[in-house]
């Protein structure tokens, strides 16, 4: 996976977007992977680099800090907990659109 500079306000503004969108791509739609494939690209950076914006950017959107610590704690690649938290905000939004 190719490291991006991460920019807070841009991770920010992504999922603030995703927070209050209405919809969202078809789970497994080439839309949907390519939307969790960037967001999980930021994550990952925010994982290696900067947690403590990572914890407060998935507080907002409203995934317990305790979810996030077990991922951490794990020794794993940066890239796949990027991947495994941006399922969660996209999971967790479709819940919120559904409910």
């Amino acid at each position: 996976m190719v490291s991006v500079c991460v920019n807070a306000e841009e991770v920010e503004l992504l999922l603030g977007f995703l927070r209050f969108e209405r919809f969202l791509p078809a789970r497994g739609t080439p839309s949907f992977l390519e939307l969790k494939s960037l967001l999980a690209t930021y994550l990952a950076d925010l994982a290696r680099h900067n947690r403590r914006t990572l914890f407060s950017l998935l507080k907002n959107m409203g995934i317990p800090s305790y979810e996030v610590r077990a991922l951490l704690s794990r020794r794993a690649d940066d890239a796949y907990v990027g991947h495994i938290i941006a399922d969660r905000i996209l999971e967790k939004q479709q819940q919120r659109m559904l409910g």
